[in-house]
This record gives C-alpha cells, structure tokens and sequence, in this order.
C-alpha cells in the first residue's frame, strides 16, 4: 500500500474503514517462490464528497489589467467548474480559474459552482472585480452667499 509493506498470507487482503487520504492509493499483490517472484498493482478510486478548498476572492484591477480568479474544490469523481457571472448568471467559464481583463464589461460580480457527479452542487462565495479609477469629486456648481454669511460648502469624493 503507496510502498509500506504489509503482510498477508491469505488471498483477500482487507482495508476498514477507507478514507479519501487512501484515494488514488497505490495496492500492489506480490508472490513470490523458489522460482521467482511477481507482482501486480492496481489503484485505490476512494469516492467522497465534494468541498470547496479555495473560494474565489474579491479583485480590484486597472483598466485593462488581468484579473485571475480561482476556485479549488476535491471530490471523487473530479469537480467541474462554472463560472457564473452578476445577476444575470451569465456562464463566463467552465475551469477552476477564470481569467478576465478588467473592463466596463467585466466589473461585476463572480460565483464559482462545482459539480461532483452523484453529489448537490457546491456555491463558492462571490468575488467582485472592480476597476481602480481616479477620484470622482462632487460639489455644487455655484454657491450663493449674502455679505457677512458663512459659507459651508460640501465636497463629495468616490473612488475605490
């Protein structure tokens, strides 16, 4: 078992209790006599339930800059992806990454869905992509005073 040797007479060599740390473990069957000796081998397939490892995480980019999200999940059978995007839920990727460039277009909001046969589908969190842009200053245009007033007057910035 994955090189450790253990020994058993008999034909039917038993393993209790199977944990998904064993899937993909390598068994090897080996004889041997005066004449010689032979050995098989075969692969341990342990299915399990799905889980997200890695959830998508949330980018802020450039115009035009590459923005690369990632979303890890094991199971056995292996996970596929889909990427879905904003409200619509626009499929935009079918990989556990999904690489954009950051534009008008792109900024918006990811999930990643992974899919296991013979299990529910798994919802990664949602990551946002957004475009760093200059400040946005807001104020009023004209501001009307009377001699003597105090002026107050109210400036307004958005920016990421």
């Amino acid at each position: 078992l994955n090189d450790d040797v253990m020994k058993e007479t008999s034909e039917i060599f038993t393993i209790e209790n199977v944990s998904k740390e064993l899937d993909k473990a390598v068994l090897t069957c080996e004889a041997e006599n005066s004449v010689g000796r032979s050995k098989v081998s075969q692969i341990l397939s342990v299915n399990f339930v799905p889980q997200i490892l890695t959830h998508p995480r949330s980018e802020i980019a450039r115009y035009g800059e590459k923005v690369k999200l990632t979303c890890l999940a094991e199971g056995n059978p292996a996970p596929s992806y889909v990427w879905m995007k904003g409200k619509s839920q626009e499929i935009v990727g079918v990989s556990e990454n999904l690489l954009l460039t950051a534009t008008d277009d792109t900024e918006d909001d990811y999930t990643c869905k992974v899919f296991v046969a013979g299990h529910e589908t798994l919802i990664s969190e949602t990551a946002s992509v957004r475009i760093l842009r200059k400040p946005a200053v807001f104020t009023e245009s004209v501001k009307h005073a009377k001699l003597d007033d105090d002026v107050i007057l109210q400036c307004r910035v958005e920016s990421l």
